[in-house]
């Protein structure tokens, strides 16, 4: 199969071979585990055929989606396979609770499945969001470039529908400041000036701006920025973007 990569031999019984239908790739017949993250190779190529589908994982990488979680973990694997090199494998913590190894964000919530689960390990620990709950992924922002004496422009992207955006921004440092008495952290320091409230569309998304850049902007500032959601529908939740970083041009 995968191992060989070849057309059958002389003599092959017919009844059992099973040729490889992708012969340019092949993994190690003496090693069950090519990629060492815990899996069979037989287990990652699901049908047995050697030919690696978009719903199957990949037996030469042991993290096939890129997301900073091995395959063995995110099938929660507690124990490694008996070819697995055990100086390579990451157990599960909590076989309970899987991922998509071949989706990077199995929540679809914007964030990918190893910056969710921090420390790596298949468990959701405390302070830690859950790769499989889209609503705790927090939202995207990105910012154009900046320029002395121009505009600047926000985009909001994957935030929780409806709610209203606060977007915060410090001069001064990416933080962290505690603020509130809910234990909300930014990733900015103080002084944090918020710009005008403005509400979400039903998903999630919003464009602020183009708006003038004030003239106490110049060139060469380095400025930091985060948005602050809240959702007042239903029970009041609030939620942060990423932090993002600009250097005036």
């Amino acid at each position: 199969l995968g191992a060989l990569g070849h057309h059958a031999f002389a003599g092959t019984d017919a009844n059992i071979f099973i040729p490889d239908a992708d012969p340019a790739t092949t993994t190690d017949s003496l090693d069950g585990d090519s990629d060492d993250d815990g899996a069979m190779d037989g287990v990652e190529d699901r049908d047995f055929d050697g030919f690696r589908r978009p719903s199957e994982g990949d037996p030469n990488v042991a993290d096939t989606d890129g997301d900073g979680l091995s395959d063995g973990l995110e099938i929660g694997l507690p124990f490694p396979a008996k070819d697995t090199l055990l100086s390579a494998f990451v157990a599960d913590v909590d076989p309970n609770t899987t991922t998509n190894p071949v989706k990077a964000d199995t929540d679809g919530g914007g964030k990918k499945d190893g910056v969710e689960d921090t420390n790596q390990n298949g468990q959701v620990d405390p302070g830690e969001t859950d790769p499989n709950d889209p609503n705790d992924d927090g939202f995207t922002l990105v910012v154009d470039p900046i320029q002395q004496g121009g505009t600047a422009t926000f985009y909001i992207s994957h935030g929780p529908g409806k709610a209203w955006l606060f977007l915060c921004y410090s001069a001064t440092g990416g933080g962290p400041t505690a603020v509130g008495s809910n234990g909300l952290v930014l990733d900015l320091s103080p002084p944090i000036g918020v710009l005008n409230p403005q509400q979400l569309s039903q998903n999630g998304a919003l464009q602020i701006g183009p708006v003038p850049v004030p003239p106490s902007i110049t060139t060469g500032m380095t400025l930091w920025f985060q948005g602050v959601a809240y959702k007042m529908q239903g029970p009041i939740s609030e939620s942060l973007s990423n932090g993002v970083m600009v250097v005036v041009q």
